[in-house]
């Protein structure tokens, strides 16, 4: 059980750093995939820490939430 708890707060670092999501955001992504077998956490990680993606910040997606 260990690893699987170290694994999670690798995935959490990278969350933050390759995806840009704040604590909240992880937060809520470990709580959601807390259940997740080793394995599949281990192919995530691998997944997340290959590539970077960032949120829209773009002022256009504040103004369209705006709307809603």
């Amino acid at each position: 059980m260990k690893s699987k708890a170290y694994i999670l707060l690798q995935i959490r670092e990278l969350l933050k750093k390759n995806r840009g999501f704040c604590d909240e955001e992880v937060d809520i992504w470990a709580k959601e995939n807390e259940k997740k077998t080793v394995y599949e956490l281990l192919t995530f990680k691998k997944e997340i820490s290959q590539n970077q993606e960032y949120h829209d910040v773009s002022c256009v997606r504040w103004f369209r939430e705006e709307d809603q």
